[in-house]
This record gives C-alpha cells, structure tokens and sequence, in this order.
C-alpha cells in the first residue's frame, strides 16, 4: 500500500480545483471563492510564493479535499462527509509551525489532531457566519452623514487600520496593506477626508476587517451596509464570520437584516516540539 503523501495542487489545475465547488451552489462557494481569489491574485501578475495548495497524493479531484495555507492561516475543506481523507492530510502537515485555522469548519477533527501531536490551542473563537445574498445586498438603502462618502482604501491607509485592529499580530499591518492592495475594499471618509470606517473582502470571500476609527457613532452600521451593497453590485453574496461573545456587532447585524447560516470556530495551535512525537 502506498504511503501517503502531501503534494502540491499546481496552481495550473486550479481553475478545474475551484469548479468541484460549483456543485449545489452556493453550499461551497466559500471553497470557490476562496481559490478564485488566488487565481485573481495571480492574474494581476502577483506571485504566491507565501501560498501552497495540498491535496492528499495528488488526488484532489476525487472529493475536492484540500489544505491550503497562505503563510500562517490554514484553510481547508472536503467534499467527502466523512473526512477520512482530510484527517489523513492533516496527519502529514509540518505542525512544528503554528497556524490560524481560518473560518474552520471541522472543530472537532482539528482538536482530534492536535491532541495527537500534542499541541497546545493558543487561540479559540467560535463564531457567528452572517449572510446576505447578492440579490438583496445590491438593494440596500444606505444613508451617509452629510458630507462623508465611500471611496476606495489606500495601501497608506493599513497603517491606522492596523492600529485599531483588536486581533493584530507582529507583520499584520503588511497582511492589511495586502488585502487593500489586491482585493475588494472600501472606506467611509467624513467631509475633511478623514477616514471614518473600512472593510475589506479577505481571502475567502467573507467581508473582513471592519472597523470604525470612532464607535457608537453608527459608522461600523454604515461601513457593513455600504460594503455588502458594493458586493452585492458585483454579484457576490455577502457573509460575515463574528465571534459569538461579540455581542454589540451580533446586534448590529441583527438589525441590518443579515441572517445566521452557519457557525465556524478560529484555531491556532502552538507549535509542536520537535521532541515529541505523535502519539
């Protein structure tokens, strides 16, 4: 019997990869768009050297099961239910590295290899995915303080961004200059020019980094109504991962009329010592 192995899905099969996603849309598109934003990103001439796709002995094309890994986030999934096959790729992964399992959807199997390995949980959120499909996110009705407006951010603009951001790590401010970059963003800017709120689409598709430079002054409201109808616009649904004890932006998107659809819990494992073994 061959031994498993951790091979590389060449980014030359990765249009082929994405469409196993298209099955009963839009159960997967998370998937999808999450690859597409790679091949976008590719298209636009940037280089992925920080960005590896794996499937279990090159058979990615069997059940769709993947890892993928953009420097020190994890995103992974599969078409099988069982997930024999992603516990047997999770088993070959260098874990002498610390990862973000990002928007994880496989709580109890993570945990399962991290007890094998013996590694320590450093992070752990569970979260809420709010959900607005595309066809009621470009009609939102979205009302601006007199004299703001939206406008696109700038890469000078990750630095404060970065700076208000609760979850900011040592290097995060070149990952915010990154998505400001290459993806879809937005800013509410006040009449002096000064920016007042932000959010941008992250890797997998899901609205991110919302923010507001001043709160309960009903920006963070306006910035999520602002770039759920820009999303909507250009025909992608809208969803949003919110950690279950934040309750003040559970409320908020409550009120917005975005709807619960699915729950996913943030990992990070410390890295595992390289004298110990897998039990």
């Amino acid at each position: 019997m061959m031994e498993d192995q951790l091979l590389e899905i060449s980014p030359r099969d990765w249009k082929e990869w994405r469409d196993l996603y298209k099955t009963d849309w839009p159960r997967h598109e998370v998937s999808y768009n999450l690859i597409q934003n790679y091949i976008d990103w590719m298209g636009h001439g940037v280089a992925l050297k920080e960005v590896v796709a794996y499937s279990l002995n090159g058979e990615w094309a069997k059940d769709g099961t993947y890892i993928l890994i953009d420097r020190s986030e994890m995103f992974m999934y599969s078409l099988d239910s069982t997930l024999a096959r992603l516990r047997r790729l999770l088993m070959l992964v260098d874990w002498t590295r610390s990862y973000l399992v990002n928007m994880g959807l496989y709580r109890s199997l993570v945990i399962e290899i991290y007890q094998m390995f013996n590694l320590e949980i450093v992070f752990d959120k569970h979260t809420f995915i709010y959900y607005v499909p595309h066809e009621d996110a470009r009609k939102l009705d979205v009302v601006l303080p007199a004299g703001f407006k939206f406008a696109p951010l700038e890469p000078v603009d990750a630095v404060f961004i970065n700076s208000e951001w609760p979850h900011k790590y040592p290097g995060s401010e070149a990952f915010v200059e990154r998505l400001i970059r290459r993806n879809v963003n937005l800013g509410l800017f006040d009449a002096s020019g000064k920016l007042m709120a932000w959010c941008m689409r992250v890797q997998n598709g899901a609205m991110g980094m919302l923010g507001v430079a001043y709160p309960r002054r009903g920006y963070g409201s306006i910035m999520a109504l602002g770039f759920a109808r820009k999303l909507g616009e250009l025909g992608h649904n809208c969803y949003a991962s919110v950690i279950a004890t934040n309750e003040p932006s559970r409320r908020m998107f409550d009120k917005l009329g975005f709807q619960v659809k699915w729950t996913t819990d943030w990992l990070r494992n410390g890295p595992r010592n390289t004298f110990s073994s897998a039990q």
